[in-house]
């Protein structure tokens, strides 16, 4: 009995399969060739991208973006509390067309309400 990975017997793929493999392998080979000068302009496209974003890779533009990133966010929950005022502002409002638009609105909530019941 063999008892150590050396004495194991070795089994590995047949020759069909290996013959299989080594056709398969050209044929895919041969496609991608062909289609290589296709694809060159993508791929010219693509380093040209990398170069430019590896360039920007700075402490300066670092500092920029993080900037940039904390004045968006400050300016999204703005305008979430504008938007949150205003819907306080139109539910509090004695306009009766502000009235009609919330009981219009309550209506569809209901009629949703209902139809996700009844199913």
């Amino acid at each position: 009995a063999a008892t150590t990975p050396e004495q194991a017997p070795q089994t590995g793929p047949g020759p069909a399969a290996v013959r299989v493999w080594r056709a398969t392998s050209t044929t895919a080979v041969t496609v991608l060739d062909g289609l290589s000068p296709a694809c060159a302009p993508f791929a010219a496209r693509w380093d040209a991208e990398a170069d430019r974003r590896r360039e920007l890779r700075t402490p300066e533009h670092r500092a920029a973006w993080i900037a940039a990133r904390h004045h968006r966010a400050v300016a999204s929950v703005s305008v979430s509390q504008a938007r949150s005022q205003c819907k306080t502002a139109r539910e509090a409002s004695a306009n009766p067309l502000a009235a009609r638009r919330r009981a219009a609105r309550l209506a569809s909530k209901t009629a949703k309400g209902r139809r996700k019941a009844a199913r």
